[in-house]
This record gives C-alpha cells, sequence and structure tokens, in this order.
C-alpha cells in the first residue's frame, strides 16, 4: 500500500513541482533576456518617444496591466523598466492579447479605428485642451491625446512620427504647464471627468506607483 502510494501519489506530485520550477526558471530567463535587450536599447529611444509615453502613462498602465496592483510593489519590480512605457511598437513583441485589448478600448472609448477615426477623436480632444471649454483639464486632456496616439502608432492607425507629431504640441503645453510629473499626476486625477468611481480608483493607483517605482518613466523621463 505505502509503495503503491508513493509511486502512484507522492512521485507524480514531485514531478509536477519539478516541471513547474522548471517552466517558471526559464519563464524567468525569457523575462530577463527581454530586459537586458531593452536596457540595451533604452539610450537609443528619442526623448521625444519616452516623453509621448510618460504624458500617456496612466492610460496605457492601465491598458497593458502596468503598475495596477492595489498592493505594494516590490522593491525589484518597482526598479524595472516596463518596454510599453517607453517605446512605441513594443506591445507587438510582448503580447498579441495586449494589442487586442488596446484595439477594443481605443475603439470603445474614442471610435478610433483606422487612421481617419483615430486623427478626428485626437481633434476632438485637442479642441478641448487648447480652447479650454472644461476648466482644469490640461493634464487629463494630455494624457488621453498622448494614449490614444501612442496607441494608435501601436496599432499601426498612425505612424510613429505621426503620432509624435501630434503629440509635440500638447508636450510643449505640459512642460509649460507643471513643473513636475507629481503635479501632472494630481492635476490628471483632479480633472478626471470621464471614468467612473471604480476608474478613479485604479487610476489614483496607477499614478501613486508611477510616482514611487524607480524604473516608472515620471523618474526615468525629464519633464
Amino acid at each position: 500500500m505505502l509503495k503503491w502510494f508513493k509511486e502512484n501519489i507522492i512521485e507524480p506530485i514531485k514531478e509536477g513541482v519539478e516541471e513547474a520550477k522548471a517552466e517558471l526558471a526559464v519563464e524567468k530567463a525569457e523575462k530577463e533576456k527581454l530586459e537586458e535587450e531593452f536596457e540595451a536599447t533604452f539610450e537609443t529611444i528619442s526623448q521625444e518617444e519616452k516623453l509621448a509615453l510618460a504624458l500617456a502613462a496612466p492610460f496605457r498602465c492601465v491598458a497593458t496591466g502596468q503598475y495596477v496592483s492595489l498592493f505594494d510593489i516590490d522593491e525589484e519590480e518597482a526598479q524595472q523598466k516596463p518596454p510599453c512605457l517607453y517605446q512605441i511598437g513594443n506591445l507587438a513583441e510582448q503580447d498579441k492579447k495586449i494589442l487586442d485589448e488596446l484595439a477594443s478600448l481605443l475603439k470603445r472609448d474614442f471610435k478610433a479605428t483606422d487612421q481617419q477615426t483615430t486623427l478626428e477623436a485626437i481633434q476632438t480632444f485637442k479642441n478641448a485642451l487648447f480652447t479650454e471649454t472644461i476648466p482644469d483639464t490640461i493634464a487629463f486632456h494630455a494624457a488621453v491625446i498622448s494614449y490614444l496616439t501612442t496607441g494608435a502608432a501601436d496599432l499601426g492607425y498612425l505612424t510613429k512620427e505621426e503620432a509624435l507629431e501630434e503629440v509635440k504640441e500638447v508636450a510643449d503645453l505640459v512642460r509649460d504647464h507643471y513643473p513636475n510629473w507629481e503635479a501632472y499626476g494630481k492635476d490628471f486625477l483632479a480633472g478626471d471627468y470621464m471614468n467612473n468611481a471604480l476608474g478613479k480608483k485604479i487610476l489614483s493607483r496607477v499614478v501613486k506607483n508611477l510616482l514611487v517605482c524607480s524604473g516608472s518613466p515620471w523618474n526615468q523621463v525629464k519633464l
């Protein structure tokens, strides 16, 4: 009986545990390899691109699952630079599911499904930003425009160059208006008129993590 129990219960469990450990080790090695490759290319990414994605970061984090944890992020993870928050086009190399989710979000929130509908949506928010039809929403509108343009570039609705050109005047306005990312984040949350209570709670957590994590674009990119 003991022999049967060992052979049919204990040994299979041990084998299962070892297989799981091996899979985790492979995943960890692959993740570390991607991080090393990204670190090697980090300095080659233009400041324009980094800034555009930093402006978009609150929404982009939600879309990609970065910094949304309700718990404190551990030190090792906090030091990592999520490539999708620094580089347009990186999502295609990470996970097609994230791209599909991003396409769904842009369609749902902005009716953006191609170049024309994307540019129309961008212009709508630029009109709101530069004419101040809704007061005290500079950071919020800047984040929306940057998220929409960079996301559209990820999906191929716009080229990277087109996206960065759309963000350029927005970035200039933000730099003139805010001394640092803390002020930008505070105004972003205060100016949010689109999300419900749950959405605002999630974004509040994301903003906090963007400010405290050393690998966050808000601690790597100068405003």
